[in-house]
């Protein structure tokens, strides 16, 4: 696979944008991008076992949404103690042109796995954008070593610091290629783009705020999800959702790289996906 193909063209469109003010950010994070994706490319030699018809395994990781193996705050904002889940989205859309690089390997049994011929990997990019009241985040996610690959996008209108429920709404595969079923599966072909709707409420804890999201839409989503986020530690959260599929659970570990509030981070995850299924990423924020 040409994994360059997926990673350079967003990392480029950047740069022009932005000028040398990204490129000290985006030339480091484009070469830690490539090597997260060579990473994630997986060589299946096993039958992936979340696979079937219209179960979507390649969306079943890292989903390339809101919240997927990072956290966020309403306004945008990278964030410490924002909502956060895996393989469903929270209404918190990544702006304030911020960017993440993340890179996730599911094992295909039960043991934590890093080798390429027992693991389903995940690399994404994905970028926020701020237009006046309004979030927007577009991600171009390579679900497979068969360079599968999907562009998802996501709007959220920011609400007022005092209001807890936030709003969003959004589409996985905009292009429906990434396949619906799992490799060499009858009904892969069939056309994968999947719309949703979330919201996501803060209760107000004594030590960090706990987010609950909920949403439901089409396809990927059409039996709807669920997913809880708290920080336990400052640098810790964990976290717990329903996919539509089955339960799904890990902890997020985040750390600021410089001392401003707003990034750059670094953050390791490691979880379970159908309460069995070994899942371990890493992600770079800026």
């Amino acid at each position: 696979m040409n994994v360059s193909r997926f990673c350079v063209w967003p990392a480029g469109a950047v740069l022009a944008r932005h000028g040398s003010r990204a490129r000290h950010i985006l030339l480091p994070g484009a070469c830690a991008a490539l090597l997260i994706a060579v990473a994630s490319a997986p060589v299946l030699a096993q039958q992936d076992p979340l696979a079937g018809r219209n179960r979507f395994p390649e969306f079943r990781n890292l989903s390339g949404l809101a919240g997927g193996g990072y956290g966020v705050d309403s306004d945008g904002r990278l964030s410490l103690s924002g909502p956060t889940a895996l393989s469903t989205p929270v209404a918190h859309v990544l702006g304030r042109d911020h960017f993440w690089i993340l890179g996730e390997k599911t094992s295909l049994h039960n043991t934590p796995e890093i080798n390429n011929s027992w693991t389903n990997g995940t690399f994404c990019l994905a970028y926020g954008h701020t237009f006046g009241q309004f979030n927007v985040a577009v991600s171009d996610t390579v679900l497979s070593g068969y360079g599968n690959q999907a562009i998802n996008l996501q709007a959220q209108y920011i609400p007022l610091p005092s209001m807890r429920l936030v709003g969003s709404i959004g589409v996985q595969d905009i292009r429906g290629g990434g396949g619906s079923s799992g490799t060499n599966v009858p009904g892969d072909n069939v056309k994968s783009t999947s719309y949703f709707g979330v919201v996501t409420y803060r209760f107000d804890a004594c030590k960090a705020p706990l987010y609950v999201s909920a949403g439901i839409g089409t396809r990927r989503f059409r039996q709807g999800f669920l997913s809880a986020s708290y920080r336990v530690l400052p640098p810790m959260r964990v976290w717990v959702e329903h996919d539509g599929f089955g339960p799904n659970f890990g902890a997020l570990l985040t750390w600021l790289i410089t001392r401003r509030g707003d990034g750059p981070e670094a953050n390791v995850r490691a979880g379970l996906i159908q309460r069995r299924y070994v899942t371990l990423g890493v992600g770079l924020g800026f």
